[in-house]
């Protein structure tokens, strides 16, 4: 089939990506250093387990978002980095998270204590200004090395001042002081701009970001915990926009998309597959049916060479009279219509389901020519005839049925000669 022969031109287009997307994967992993820092073995040992186990990204834990409001037990604790009960508010160890979220998540909160997760700012907020709290930053190098930053007293505003830093107090640790200058600056993210520099497009994370006239400098997000994250140390624009803005969890995100389409594509094939066998049944239904049509219609043209190319109309007329005649009876004894009753229910109506599809119901029929339509407004306006013959429902039915809810008309015809045609008109309605 064709479409099946371009479905597999499509797939091999879309495993020569895939291809190119893993090369690339792979030269990112060789461009770290000898030594392997504590995230990179895990992540490399995370990418190991997916590839014995021949899962795909899409299977690696998912994000679950923090519920509106969390009681004590429902929060992470760390005794050992700062001494006991610090509640963690923000962990990234394995870079499986994406945090370019948008302002909804970073509310709420996303990911999961077992890897990356953020608390939500919502509850940040909460926690922050029901009593004085402390903050601890405990930052780790690619190479090994750990700092820290600890702030006397942290807090944050609500929502509707965009959760903005409010607080730090006084800064000690061994890591440089890079959160002070953003102090006062309320929360970004790309779907919620508040810095006036597009910071949180440029660098894929929510942060309290100081961008000033449209410019977001990189010196200004070296403190940013939720920028993208990478496998190499960024330490300017120019660096980041080459090395960091791509990073791997970004091509395991397009690997992922890739072999979902493959997957996609896999599934068509077999479908149209299916379907043509589907089809080919049919279609020997269909040339059946249409050899009990020819045969049908050969049979309908012999029985019109009788009597001088006799109409059917013409033959069921003649063969009427002849029958009067023959009981010498005369014309008005003919059986007389039946009225329709002024009501009808959706049981005495007729319903055709073979004409155009299932459900029409039946206005108006003539098939044998015995019924007279030279009739007076009463027998028009309440009906005549019976569904076994010719008959007209009765204006004041079918002015009930098309103005209770809206109606289409098919109208559907056929010659002497056994050619049939078609009128549809979307809305009816006298």
């Amino acid at each position: 089939m064709k479409v099946i022969w371009n479905i597999n031109e499509l797939l091999a287009v879309k495993r020569q990506q895939l291809a190119e997307l893993r090369e690339r994967a792979t030269q990112q992993q060789n461009t770290q250093n000898n030594n392997c820092t504590k995230c990179e073995r895990e992540l490399a040992h995370r990418v190991h387990q997916l590839q014995a186990q021949q899962l795909k990204p899409c299977e690696l834990p998912t994000t679950t978002n923090v519920p509106p409001s969390r009681n004590a037990s429902d929060l992470l604790y760390d005794n050992e980095l700062a001494g006991p009960g610090w509640i963690v508010i923000q962990q990234r160890i394995n870079g499986l998270e994406n945090f370019n979220r948008s302002w909804q998540d970073y509310r709420n909160g996303f990911g999961s204590f077992e890897g990356d997760f953020f608390l939500g700012l919502e509850h940040i907020y909460r926690l922050t200004n029901a009593q004085r709290y402390e903050l601890y930053i405990h930052m780790e190098r690619f190479n090994g090395s750990t700092y820290f930053a600890r702030y006397s007293d942290f807090r944050i505003s609500r929502e509707r001042d965009e959760y903005r830093l409010q607080e730090l107090g006084d800064m000690t640790g061994t890591a440089a002081d890079k959160l002070t200058y953003h102090k006062y600056q309320q929360f970004s993210t790309y779907d919620r701009d508040t810095d006036s520099g597009g910071c949180a497009k440029k660098y894929y994370g929510g942060w309290w970001y100081k961008g000033h006239n449209w410019h977001c400098s990189f010196s200004y997000i070296l403190l940013n915990l939720n920028v993208i994250y990478t496998l190499t140390a960024c330490t300017d624009n120019e660096q980041f926009d080459k090395l960091c803005g791509e990073p791997l969890n970004v091509l395991r995100e397009r690997l992922h998309d890739k072999e979902q389409l493959i997957e996609t594509l896999q599934r068509t094939i077999a479908l149209h597959e299916s379907n043509t066998a589907n089809i080919n049944e049919l279609l020997a239904v269909k040339r059946q049916q249409l050899a009990e049509l020819r045969e049908r219609a050969t049979q309908q043209q012999n029985t019109q060479q009788q009597n001088n190319n006799c109409t059917k109309c013409e033959r069921e007329l003649a063969h009427r009279v002849h029958q009067l005649q023959a009981q010498q009876l005369k014309p008005c004894e003919l059986p007389t219509t039946t009225n329709v009753p002024p009501s009808r229910n959706a049981s005495d109506l007729l319903y055709d389901n073979e004409l155009a599809g299932p459900g029409w119901i039946v206005i108006q029929q003539r098939i044998n020519g015995l019924e007279n339509f030279n009739r007076s407004w009463q027998d028009y306006r309440n009906g005549f005839g019976s569904f076994e013959g010719d008959f007209f429902l009765g204006l004041e039915h079918i002015y009930r049925l098309t103005n209770a809810q809206r109606h289409e008309l098919y109208i559907h015809m056929e010659r002497f000669n056994g050619s049939t045609y078609f009128a549809r008109y979307s809305d009816f309605k006298i």
